[in-house]
């Protein structure tokens, strides 16, 4: 087994505030506000569920942060991840995080504001179903399905939502304020996939002497992953 670090090359937060109902805030398909980060930042309500009750029933906000993630350097089989993220004054969300197709699905682009639905809200896949938050350094354990994706994908697109209203699509009925930070883009602090893989074998891949090289672990005390070539073959 070895272990690697990749940081989130795509970093971004979009929202959809002061909406009648639950379902035009949850399942919009287009936000009001976006943010691409480029350069250090951070939010205090980078993932957030808010209602607020008064006449005509109240008003609902939703914001979640997007991250995207380029694994094409990871030269094996990912068999377990953990998301870093660091997180900025408030914590009373509790975060989860989910398959997005946001950023052009693989990364081409940045995030624009009709990404904001681009995560399957009416049956989301889960990739880790909730994190208590701190400002600190938060840990999300990815499951099996973001490990099949990053191995099958080579990248893993992730929105980091409410878990409680948001993931779950149970609409607040009473007050509620519930809002996680983030800080971005920032190299002391970064966001990044701790990932543990198995290495792609690179050794000597041909029988010697009628020994499948399969079975072999060195020849003449080198090790099959240094060797190029066997007599020069």
């Amino acid at each position: 087994m070895a272990t690697t670090t990749v940081t989130a090359s795509k970093q971004a937060t979009a929202a959809k505030n002061a909406q009648s109902s639950w379902t035009a805030a949850r399942d919009a398909t287009s936000a009001d506000t976006i943010t691409n980060y480029t350069s250090s930042g951070s939010d205090n309500q980078a993932v957030y569920v808010i209602f607020s009750s008064g006449k005509g029933g109240g008003l609902y906000y939703v914001g979640r942060t997007f991250l995207f993630f380029d694994l094409s350097g990871v030269n094996g089989t990912i068999t377990a991840m953990s998301l870093k993220v660091t997180g900025d004054t408030n914590t009373t969300a509790v975060v989860g995080a989910a398959r997005s197709t946001a950023f052009g699905g693989s990364g081409g682009s940045n995030l624009v504001a009709a990404d904001f639905d681009n995560w399957s809200p009416d049956s989301p896949t889960a990739y880790n179903t909730g994190t208590s938050w701190s400002t600190g350094l938060n840990t999300m354990t990815m499951n099996s399905t973001a490990v099949s994706d990053a191995n099958t994908n080579s990248y893993l697109n992730v929105v980091l939502v409410e878990r409680y209203n948001d993931l779950e699509d149970s609409e607040p009925t009473s007050d509620v304020t519930k809002q996680s930070g983030v800080t971005f883009q920032n190299s002391s602090s970064p966001i990044y996939l701790d990932i543990t893989y198995t290495p792609a074998s690179t050794g000597y891949g041909n029988n010697v002497m009628g020994v499948s090289s399969s079975n072999i672990a060195n020849v003449i005390g080198v090790a099959t992953a240094s060797i190029a070539t066997v007599n020069g073959v």
